[in-house]
């Protein structure tokens, strides 16, 4: 992968019925596409929580009540 890059494709379903929109695919990483699309739809994205340190990478969202918390370390 070059700089530019920015990782394989992954297809994900969008089920539209009436006002309710359903994200969804087929295995692990379509399902968190899927997840952080409707994060970002619901303007929540900014409740998940990224570990700062270079050599982790784990996320987490943060349901407290005022989404202060900072990323696991």
């Amino acid at each position: 992968m070059g700089a530019a890059d920015t990782g394989p494709e992954v297809p994900v379903t969008v089920r539209v019925a009436g006002d309710r929109v359903a994200l969804g695919g087929d295995g692990p990483r379509a399902v968190l596409a899927a997840s952080a699309a409707r994060l970002a739809l619901e303007h929540r994205l900014g409740r998940v929580k990224i570990c700062p340190a270079d050599d982790c990478r784990w996320a987490s969202y943060d349901s407290s009540r005022d989404s202060r918390a900072r990323g696991a370390r």
